[in-house]
């Protein structure tokens, strides 16, 4: 499994519809993320290398909370610091796409449920 560059725009979107479609017509600002949630859109934007400051911009988050996701992702080896950037590795380019998996999954049992 492996996820492209250009599917990068296509996973970020993706997230976007499932939050609409999981929490209903409701506006997601305010609402709180989900850890994973932030760290599948950290390894996303990753997929092509990415300065701290585009992640921590996309992300919307502060550089203390982009260091602790750095880091933790880094640890567990899911993106790497290259030169000045970060990728995402082969083991990240996995796990997003079992991600979007499962996020198709219970996107599908949200609409299903809907129509009930």
């Amino acid at each position: 499994m492996s996820v492209t560059v250009n599917s990068q725009s296509h996973t970020i979107k993706f997230l976007q519809r499932f939050e609409k479609s999981v929490l209903g017509e409701v506006s997601c600002q305010g609402m709180k993320r989900d850890r994973i949630q932030i760290m599948s859109q950290i390894m996303a934007l990753c997929c092509k290398p990415s300065r701290k400051t585009r992640i921590m911009y996309q992300t919307n988050l502060s550089y203390p909370q982009l260091k602790t996701y750095l880091t933790f992702l880094s640890e567990q080896e899911l993106i790497a610091y290259e030169g000045e950037e970060f990728k995402t590795t082969q083991k990240g380019q996995v796990f997003l796409e079992a991600f979007k998996t499962l996020m198709t999954l219970l996107e599908d049992q949200a609409n299903h449920r809907r129509q009930l």
